[in-house]
């Protein structure tokens, strides 16, 4: 069962529950039960979608996790739980009393938890047409306030609209970490981000060394690689000042499906 383009102040998402998922905790403890089985939640227009996967040999590691929606192959663009999976499959996501979400195990152990320092008192939960999952507290029943998002923790995935870089303000580095493994979310040796020199370039790390860099950004693209130029359906854009350095790109039709993904491939 899909949950279509809905605003959800009481996140329900469970893997196996059949008759009731939990919606909310309060101090640790289960506080509303829906006897509604949830799951997935679907963004409005159809092309990514947030629920849980499994991978590895036995088909038992789970992960709470958003895929393209649209294409055949099982293409999952963010995870959040990618160092601890859930081996028992019965994942259940709730909101706590904090307004932050929260991913328990079968035996109500946290999993992973988003970790907003802000408190909401009015929690808005929405998978945005671009991937992007969206914490916001609403104000007055009106207006809404940004607290935390999918986008600012990316694993091996670069998604139109969403920033690679650095936020100076708070330390926040927004980079890319290839899987381990095919079947791993856990990040490996190889990274890809932004180094903030006086002329911003992207550098792939293989541990702590630099593997590979695309040149220094020239104002319509990266010196050292034609291919990274805008042109009629790809626009990109650097942005480096005392706030944040990024590089970001957009495209031109919604409809395309477009992503950069950084990945380790087998040798043989």
């Amino acid at each position: 069962m899909h949950l279509e383009n809905r605003e959800l102040s009481s996140v329900i998402l469970g893997k196996t529950c059949k008759h009731a998922v939990f919606s909310r905790v309060v101090e640790g403890k289960l506080a509303h039960r829906c006897d509604k089985w949830v799951g997935t939640i679907v963004s409005s227009n159809g092309s990514f979608e947030l629920g849980f996967f499994c991978s590895g040999s036995s088909g038992r590691s789970c992960y709470l996790g958003i895929w393209f929606r649209k294409v055949s192959v099982h293409a999952v663009v963010w995870v959040a739980n990618k160092c601890s999976p859930i081996d028992d499959l019965s994942g259940v996501l709730v909101i706590n009393s904090t307004g932050n979400l929260v991913l328990l195990s079968q035996s109500r152990s946290v999993v992973w938890a988003s970790n907003s320092k802000i408190e909401a008192q009015n929690p808005v939960v929405r998978l945005q047409d671009s991937g992007n999952l969206v914490l916001k507290d609403r104000i007055d029943g009106k207006s809404e306030i940004l607290f935390w998002q999918s986008f600012d923790y990316p694993t091996d995935t670069l998604l139109a609209g969403m920033k690679l870089g650095w936020d100076l303000r708070v330390g926040l580095n927004r980079q890319l970490s290839a899987w381990k493994s095919q079947d791993d979310p856990c990040p490996g040796d190889l990274t890809y981000g932004m180094a903030p020199y006086n002329f911003p370039d992207t550098v792939m790390w293989k541990g702590s060394k630099k593997y590979f860099m695309l040149g220094p950004w020239n104002g319509n693209g990266f010196s050292g690689q034609m291919q990274f130029n805008s042109n009629q359906y790809l626009m990109f854009n650097m942005t480096s000042n005392e706030e944040e350095t990024y590089f970001m790109f957009y495209i031109s039709n919604i409809s395309l499906i477009t992503r950069l993904t950084l990945t380790i491939l087998p040798v043989g």
